[in-house]
Parts: C-alpha cells; sequence; structure tokens
C-alpha cells in the first residue's frame, strides 16, 4: 500500500518522525516522503539537513517559489509543482 507523508516544517517532521520509522518496520506499506517549505530555507534553518541525519529515504524535493508576495499567491504554485512531481508520475 502506498502512502504519502508530505513534511514542510521542522515541527510536522518532529511530530511524523516516529510515525515514519513505524511504517518503515513494515514490507507491507510503501511510503514516500515528500519535502517542501521551509526545510528548503537558509532563513528558518534548511531543516532538510535533520531529515538527511535521520536515514529518513525522500521520495521528493519539492522547492516552493517564494517570488509569491503573500501566500495566497503561493498556493496555486504549490499545488501546481505537486501535480507535475508526483501525480503525474505515480499513476
Amino acid at each position: 500500500m502506498k502512502i504519502f507523508l508530505v513534511t514542510s516544517t521542522r515541527a510536522d517532521f518532529g511530530l511524523f518522525k516516529n510515525l515514519i520509522l513505524e511504517f518503515n518496520k513494515f514490507n507491507y506499506f510503501d511510503l514516500k516522503i515528500i519535502t517542501t517549505g521551509t526545510h528548503f530555507s537558509k532563513k528558518h534553518g534548511y531543516s532538510y539537513n535533520e531529515i538527511k541525519k535521520s536515514n529518513t529515504k525522500v521520495f521528493k524535493k519539492i522547492f516552493i517559489s517564494n517570488k509569491a508576495k503573500n501566500l495566497q499567491l503561493q498556493f496555486p504554485h504549490t499545488f501546481q509543482e505537486f501535480q507535475l512531481r508526483i501525480f503525474m508520475e505515480v499513476k
């Protein structure tokens, strides 16, 4: 069974970490980790390094454009990136 887990901040990865470890114990689950958001932000400490240190296998990295002036304008771009990079690939 494929399960996609999206993590976008240091805080949510901290919450997901134990869940990821549990899923990885079973061959039944095909866990796909997608990283995005502030994990790739220097301003927020580039928390992607914490994911690498935890030996968590990342399926996809999606870099969100920060060209938009506000979140409402950024959301359509992010959704489009998910469609192109994730949903189309796993059909």
